[in-house]
């Protein structure tokens, strides 16, 4: 069972997510636009993009979100870059246009480098997240494990999210940055189950969150059954350190 340490560092982890809406950032998203993808489904992919931009902050010295489709290219025509849609409403407005290309094929690990090549140098010096949707294994699965490894050299945190049964768990984790930056949900109607998870991993929330729920402050006598012993401004002093030293990871 948690301890009430635990318990009050996820809490405010969740509290914190607020102030990381407003913390710059340079969040990408690179979503797979093939023909093994339904129109509908890549529809809700688009929404779920919209969904999720939707808990920050978008200006120019706040959040900034650059996003690019592929198949058996990269659809250059319709990506935009960082600069590009500084007001929330424009950005969503350019997020659910962009069309369905229908892609012959999945080359995932081209779509990054031209994300490296084109997008990224617009990039501030902030915290910088790369997002990458598919349904399927890309055509050179040595490629784009050498693209994610130039992305997390010029130290992005990535993110790979499946969808469906058709794509393979290690081409997920080949993408991600770290293990626990791979999401795989059945179909593209259940993405957005996975939204708050990804919402707190982007902000930096959850790990530190599980990290400090495994320190004992308040002594290793002190449990979840004895904790009411200890007095009430050693509690207040405890839980303070526990926000800040959360809020200030999110900085």
């Amino acid at each position: 069972m948690p301890t009430l340490d635990a318990r009050f560092a996820r809490r405010q982890a969740e509290e914190c997510l607020d102030q990381c809406k407003d913390v710059p950032m340079e969040i990408s998203f690179i979503v797979d636009s093939s023909r093994s993808i339904a129109e509908k489904d890549f529809t809700a992919a688009l929404w779920f993009v919209q969904n999720f931009v939707e808990n920050f902050q978008i200006g120019e010295d706040k959040v900034r979100v650059s996003m690019v489709t592929y198949g058996h290219r990269v659809y250059s025509e319709y990506a935009f870059g960082f600069n590009a849609h500084l007001d929330k409403f424009e950005l969503e407005k350019a997020i659910t246009n962009i069309p369905h290309m229908n892609g012959k094929t999945t080359e995932t690990g081209q779509a990054i480098d031209w994300f490296l090549a084109n997008q990224y140098p617009e990039a501030r010096n902030v915290r910088r997240v790369l997002i990458v949707l598919t349904d399927g294994n890309s055509q050179v699965t040595r490629l784009t494990k050498a693209a994610a490894k130039r992305a997390f050299d010029k130290g992005m945190e990535v993110f790979a999210i499946g969808v469906g049964r058709n794509i393979d768990p290690v081409e997920l984790h080949n993408i991600a940055s770290e293990d626990r930056h791979v999401f795989l949900v059945s179909s593209y109607t259940t993405l957005g189950d996975i939204t708050s998870r990804l919402k707190h991993e982007t902000c930096g929330a959850t790990s530190l969150a599980l990290h400090i729920s495994t320190l004992t402050p308040l002594g290793s006598k002190h449990t979840a059954s004895n904790v009411s012993l200890v007095g009430a401004r050693r509690r207040r002093k405890i839980q303070t350190t526990l926000h800040g030293t959360i809020c200030e990871h999110l900085q």
